[in-house]
């Protein structure tokens, strides 16, 4: 009896440390210095935002370690998943994520990175804030191009780019050297339809007069160009050939 007893008392003793030694290998959190993560500057290209991490495995074990990114809203969910990035053993990976957040709600989002290696189930969480604010609107005087219409009369074409403009009505001016206006297109101006383009502005060198249009002479004009606050947004002065009929 005693001898079963002892019997008894081996195999249990066997089979706790075999869980234990099991427990162990499955519970073991990954190493925080098993990783270098870092991020380099996030910029803006082809309509997207962008954040880069350079992701470096340092983990003794020489297993391999995945990294799970996802982008989560101020409610806490999901809405975007990247493909698992994996990283071998002493080597080094960068990636680039990219999301679109102009089609989406303005607020707070998240860019969470879960790194975890496969002998593990547990995870290193990083949280990087990305704050989507309405964009700063932008213009930019482009080029002035003269040309001849098909009733041969010379056309004055002023361009400009647009930026974080859509559904703004600008509103252009042109005044003469002694800060006459000689050209007023007031509210005949159509809203921007997009958020980044250009937009042109013509002139046949004339002024309407009561109805009857005066030619206005060579010389230098000023181009205004204002939002619909009345903020002038663009003030440029340059030389405009007017032939005299």
């Amino acid at each position: 009896m005693k001898k079963q007893v002892k019997t008894f008392i081996s195999l249990f003793l066997v089979l706790m440390i075999t869980i234990s030694v099991f427990s162990l290998t499955i519970n073991a959190e990954l190493p925080t210095d098993c990783v270098k993560i870092t991020k380099h500057d996030s910029y803006n290209k082809d309509g997207r935002f962008w954040m880069s991490f350079t992701f470096e495995n340092l983990n003794k074990s020489n297993e391999d370690i995945m990294i799970d990114t996802y982008i989560y809203n101020s409610s806490g969910n999901v809405i975007w998943k990247y493909n698992t990035l994996w990283v071998s053993a002493g080597s080094r990976e960068t990636k680039n994520y990219g999301c679109n957040f102009s089609i989406l709600p303005l607020g707070t989002y998240t860019l969470q990175l879960e790194i975890s290696s496969e002998n593990s189930d547990t995870s290193q969480i990083r949280n990087y804030n990305i704050k989507h604010t309405t964009p700063k609107p932008f213009v930019s005087y482009k080029d002035y191009e003269p040309y001849y219409n098909q009733y041969g009369m010379l056309i004055h074409k002023i361009s400009i780019n647009c930026k974080n403009m859509k559904g703004e009505k600008l509103y252009f001016q042109i005044y003469n050297e002694f800060d006459e206006l000689v050209c007023d297109l007031g509210n005949n101006t159509k809203k921007i339809e997009f958020n980044n383009t250009a937009k042109s502005y013509s002139w046949n060198g004339t002024t309407d007069i009561n109805g009857t249009l005066l030619t206005q002479p060579s010389g230098y004009y000023t181009i205004v160009i204002k939002n619909s606050s009345g903020e002038i947004l663009i003030e440029n002065t340059q030389w405009f050939e007017i032939p005299q009929n």
